[in-house]
């Protein structure tokens, strides 16, 4: 590993790897901690890794093996990562971990709405501040060396900086800490090589988009891994969007797969012609290489709001929707248009 690492990050999801790598783009001088869940095609492009997976066995060899495997990794990156800049997607697997066993300075990155929900905040907050049984306070103790568990989403006191781009108002538990970014100004100020590195990394090339710059009259819908997250089943999430395509009465469209999708909608739509879009990339690289829909649907996906005036966006939202009433609340149907954007984000900012 080189020795002039100077940025670190531990990334969980796509688009998180995509904020850090417009504001942190000097690749050789990065190190990334993936979790295994994470796109296997997308870590093969980046030389300073390393990815973090606990090893499953019998209780005994679980013990052992995950107690050596989590003091090596602290071992070998504490004195590289002190005092270090630590990106931190901290909401997910290994957070903790890093956390209690990491003296770096620690900047969360935008995890979606979520991050702009006072009440999910404050209940992670008292959530954080629960007693836990003697048995598992010891197995974190042991295995990963938690001694204290923090809240996520930049609430904690060890996060002393929260990366959000203001899709939605910043909730006052936060306000103090976070700082707004602009990505597609960020985009537009990197220079040609530096783009192109970046769409690299998610295996892309500008050319390969070209085709959908074509027709503007077309419609996007970014869809949600609904079933594959448990929310829904298969059959009802798929019944769900063709059910808004065929109310809307919508002969053709393309989608935008969340990353984590296996759904096959090309064969599951059956009078509708769809045109699936890659989905190893973040959405937001469409309206950044001035890919332009004419409308873009989603139930409630943050990445629709990105694409900030050029296209009309529709919320469909979860109120007709039980079971994501039950997970995510209620969430408003709702449209915004370019007027509307505009006016939003200068109220925010």
């Amino acid at each position: 590993m080189k020795k002039n690492l100077e940025k670190f990050f531990y990334i969980d999801t796509i688009y998180s790897l995509f904020i850090c790598l417009l504001l942190e783009n000097n690749l050789d001088k990065n190190f990334y901690f993936f979790s295994s869940k994470f796109s296997k095609v997308i870590m093969k492009n980046l030389k300073n890794k390393l990815i973090i997976k606990e090893i499953r066995s019998i209780k005994i060899v679980y013990y052992i093996a995950n107690t050596i495997l989590f003091r090596v990794i602290k071992l070998f990156f504490y004195n590289k990562t002190k005092d270090k800049k630590f990106y931190i997607h901290d909401a997910t697997d290994f957070t903790q971990y890093f956390f209690n066993n990491f003296d770096s300075i620690f900047i969360s990155i935008e995890d979606g709405t979520l991050n702009y929900n006072s009440q999910v905040l404050n209940e992670k907050l008292e959530k954080a501040n629960r007693k836990v049984s003697f048995s598992k306070k010891i197995k974190r103790n042991f295995v990963f060396g938690i001694k204290k568990i923090y809240p996520p989403l930049g609430v904690s006191e060890k996060v002393e900086k929260i990366i959000l781009t203001g899709i939605l108002p910043i909730p006052e538990v936060i306000k103090s800490k976070v700082e707004i970014i602009n990505i597609e100004k960020i985009w537009t100020n990197l220079s040609k090589e530096k783009q192109k590195e970046i769409l690299a990394i998610f295996n892309m090339k500008i050319e390969e988009l070209e085709i959908l710059k074509n027709n503007s009259n077309k419609i996007l819908l970014l869809t949600q891994p609904l079933s594959e997250d448990g929310i829904v089943s298969e059959e009802e999430k798929i019944k769900m969007y063709e059910n808004i395509l065929i109310e809307k009465n919508i002969k053709e469209i393309y989608i935008k797969l969340h990353p984590r999708e296996r759904t096959d909608y090309v064969k599951n739509f059956k009078n509708i012609k769809v045109n699936i879009i890659k989905k190893d990339f973040p959405a937001e690289i469409l309206f950044l290489l001035n890919i332009n829909f004419n409308k873009v649907i989603t139930l409630f996906s943050t990445a629709a709001l990105n694409f900030k005036g050029k296209s009309e966006i529709e919320f469909i939202g979860t109120k007709d929707y039980p079971k994501l009433i039950e997970r995510f609340g209620i969430i408003e149907q709702r449209t915004e248009n370019r007027e509307q954007r505009t006016e939003n984000r200068e109220q925010r900012t």
